[in-house]
């Protein structure tokens, strides 16, 4: 927090009780708001934790507030261009990315560095925490094993306002940033580590896969991203829980895929048996084509999601536009026709439209084949009817494989 900008500070003292030991932390709050209507932080209080958390969320909850506590003088600064933290003072640069309620600089003093703000606006509403919290617990869970950046640091909460400097540029709308500073949203920030010369797989299709066979790239970035996810369940332990485009990271050079990286883990959980094998969330308001057919109908996602959302991103790879603006259809038509569409049909290619593998400058041989391996997969992943059940990782970078080698005419 900028102590410039502030003319009058209330100090509110929240205690909580952590393993049996008392612990005391301070918040800050300008003299915009008064004491009596402020907002509370809604993961500073041992009645949040209790009855929406359990489990390792709880656990690494509890062990998070003690970690804000001791850094609670490197609270975000919103109206500044510096930020501080236990290695000392940095510089933001540029924008790079600007999301709903995220945002995600570069740092001009060290171009190895990147801060991403968040406010958890969405989570105040679902009772979840903050998903700058998961993002950089299981974000470090996943570079242990090789599938993530680094993220180093993770800031202590202050309250959400409307139109907060840094904030700026989110895309949320004005009357729902009033709703969020009501409701106790709160801003985080995290460092992390940048991977230099890489892009999301959605910018790299835009850009340095121009002229390239798509079909063969997606097959290849397909086998690695398996390979990545299957080290992410098994190793790390953790399920991701939002696999797309824009979650992928591709490291190059000279234009060339070296890496595939997975990041921002601000949906994911500990790859431990779930809650329940029953739906847990309502379905109401979950039609959306990121997400699979069992998390449209509310299930706890799982490692079977992420398997079946990375199958479903490289369908959109391999296709044209036409793909994006079949489903967006599927959406506006009835919302709940993406779930058949995601349950029992070809997803690869576009009903009586552009076809992927049709247009492979190989026999129709070869072709029938590839389709067969495509359906075997999907057969596959489809079958995984309990949300515990693990996918056959093994069978589908096979199948992956065999298609590129049909389609590289090998």
């Amino acid at each position: 927090m900028d102590l410039s900008n502030i003319s009058f500070l209330f100090l509110i003292v929240i205690t909580l009780t952590v393993g049996g030991i008392l612990f005391t932390g301070v918040r800050t709050l300008s003299d915009e708001q008064s004491l009596e209507n402020a907002p509370r932080m809604r993961e500073y209080t041992e009645e949040f934790m209790t009855r929406f958390l359990q489990g390792d969320v709880l656990n690494r909850t509890r062990a998070q507030l003690i970690a804000d506590l001791r850094n609670r003088r490197f609270l975000p600064s919103l109206h500044s261009k510096t930020e501080r933290w236990p290695f000392g003072l940095i510089v933001l640069g540029s924008v790079m990315y600007s999301g709903k309620d995220s945002v995600l600089f570069e740092v001009a003093t060290d171009d190895i560095l990147l801060v991403k703000y968040q406010a958890d606006c969405d989570a105040v509403r679902m009772n979840t925490i903050h998903p700058l919290m998961t993002d950089y617990w299981y974000g470090k869970a996943a570079f242990d094993a090789g599938v993530s950046p680094r993220p180093l640091f993770l800031s202590p909460p202050i309250l959400f306002r409307e139109n907060s400097g840094k904030l700026g540029t989110i895309k949320l709308g004005r009357r729902r940033q009033e709703q969020c500073a009501s409701e106790g949203g709160a801003v985080r920030f995290m460092i992390l580590t940048r991977v230099i010369n890489s892009e999301t797989l959605c910018d790299y299709f835009s850009t340095k896969a121009l002229g390239k066979p798509r079909f063969l790239l997606a097959m290849g970035v397909g086998v690695v991203l398996i390979k990545k996810l299957r080290i992410l369940h098994q190793v790390a332990q953790v399920v991701h829980g939002d696999i797309h485009m824009k979650n992928i990271l591709i490291e190059s050079y000279l234009k060339k895929p070296v890496r595939v990286w997975v990041i921002d883990y601000g949906r994911a959980r500990s790859n431990s048996p779930a809650i329940s094998k029953d739906p847990i969330y309502s379905s109401q308001g979950w039609y959306h084509p990121s997400l699979t057919h069992w998390q449209m109908r509310g299930f706890q996602w799982a490692a079977r999601d992420d398997v079946y959302n990375a199958l479903r991103t490289l369908a959109w790879v391999m296709n044209d536009h036409s793909y994006n603006d079949f489903e967006k259809e599927l959406t506006t038509i009835d919302r709940t026709s993406l779930v058949p569409w995601r349950e029992s049909m070809f997803i690869f290619s576009v009903p009586n439209g552009y076809d992927p593998i049709a247009i492979l400058p190989i026999s129709d041989d070869r072709k029938r084949l590839i389709k067969r391996s495509l359906n075997h997969i999907l057969i596959s992943v489809r079958s995984l009817n309990d949300v515990d059940d693990i996918p056959d990782y093994d069978f589908i970078i096979s199948e992956l494989q065999n298609c590129f080698r049909l389609a590289n005419g090998m």
